[in-house]
């Protein structure tokens, strides 16, 4: 009954991480402590945390460590989700990090995506293209501001960020802002060679081979075999 009452739930922003520190620091000393003038540091410890809560970290464009799904903040400053099939567990965490009580299938972009790619237009103007075939880098990369790609991205893509396979295999999960002055914060899951238990640093090699004469893209890079397209348009048309 009181789940059902207005306001019973409220969307918090992920917060800073150091928040939680001093939201800690607050509660023990409010409870440890035997007197009042100790217990009085748990007022400052709460005030600095509540500032890192109100202050987490904001992005205007998130990719899945696998580079299939992607969620960008669109012109209405609400986040929209496109994704190869159906991605609903990355689109619930991106929302509930965004403070945004809306259900997953409700993000998730139902138009704009085709076989070979799924296109968003975000806020400030920019165009990023979600890349799920080889074929569908001819016109992405020339159009699009900001390539995002499970596959090897090729090498003379003229997009102004390309985050392929290659990129992921080194920062994992990837979330980015545009600032006013033009500036773009990139801020990875993981820091380049950041070695963890759950989750071992790639193996660092001498950059990616060059393909053999007479080799496509696909074939040199992972097996990928080139579909049949004939018929078949990019989104970005």
């Amino acid at each position: 009954m009181i789940g059902s009452w207005p306001a019973s739930t409220l969307h918090l922003p992920a917060f800073a991480p150091w928040a939680i520190i001093f939201l800690t620091l607050a509660v023990l000393s409010s409870v440890l402590w035997r007197t009042a003038l100790l217990r009085a540091t748990a007022i400052p410890f709460a005030a600095i945390g509540l500032l890192g809560a109100a202050a987490g970290p904001s992005f205007d464009l998130a990719v899945a460590p696998g580079g299939d799904a992607a969620a960008f903040r669109a012109a209405d400053g609400r986040l929209t989700v496109i994704a190869r099939g159906r991605n609903a567990f990355a689109a619930e965490q991106w929302l509930r990090a965004d403070a945004d009580g809306r259900l997953a299938p409700e993000a998730i972009a139902k138009t704009d995506c085709d076989r070979l790619a799924c296109v968003g237009y975000l806020g400030g103007g920019r165009i990023v293209s979600l890349v799920f075939k080889p074929a569908a880098f001819v016109e992405d990369c020339a159009r699009a501001d900001i390539v995002v790609s499970p596959l090897y991205a090729p090498i003379g893509c003229a997009a102004k960020i390309i985050i392929d396979r290659e990129k992921l295999k080194e920062t994992g999960a990837v979330t980015l802002s545009f600032k006013k002055d033009g500036r773009v914060e990139m801020r990875p899951a993981r820091a380049p060679d950041e070695n963890r238990p759950w989750s071992p640093a790639p193996k660092r090699g001498w950059g990616r081979a060059v393909p053999p004469p007479g080799d496509d893209e696909a074939g040199s890079r992972g097996g990928e075999e080139e579909p049949d397209t004939s018929g078949e348009d990019s989104a970005l048309d």
